[in-house]
């Protein structure tokens, strides 16, 4: 009964989350559209307001994405979400050596206007959330 009483409340705070109207600036949808939708091709679309950002998760290629746009619409950067199982070798075992016993929350492949390319990984530590950072050839770059 209470897995069915946190499913109720997971569904309705996603419903109440996703469901809301956000008026997305002209230049965010367009560049989304034009980079990955001219034909229709991205899949279950989610815009999303965090802070001033503008976030938009969907599906392309079979891969699950997010593109984040600040309050202006203007791209800031994009990430594909991927299993731990294909992060750089050097960073699992970086990750393995210094997080055993640390929870894996989210991997991406990060890129952005500002920064190159480059790999983040989330950890639970004790119910904190901690980016940590790689570059592309898996070595550790920093953490926030």
């Amino acid at each position: 009964m209470k897995a069915i009483i946190i499913t109720i409340a997971f569904i309705l705070t996603a419903t109440f989350t996703f469901g809301q109207e956000i008026s997305v600036p002209v230049n965010a949808q367009e560049v989304f559209d034009k980079d990955y939708n001219t034909n229709n091709e991205a899949k279950n679309i989610v815009w999303t307001k965090s802070n001033s950002n503008y976030v938009v998760y969907f599906e392309y290629n079979g891969k699950k994405r997010s593109v984040l746009f600040d309050e202006a619409g203007n791209y800031k950067e994009n990430r594909i979400f991927i299993p731990y199982g294909k992060l750089n070798e050097k960073t699992a075992n970086y990750i393995e050596t210094n997080y055993s016993k640390n929870s894996i929350v989210q991997c991406y492949e990060v890129n952005s206007n500002t920064v190159p390319f480059r790999n983040e990984v989330e950890i639970d530590v004790n119910g904190e959330m901690i980016p940590l950072f790689f570059r592309p050839n898996g070595d550790f770059h920093y953490k926030k």
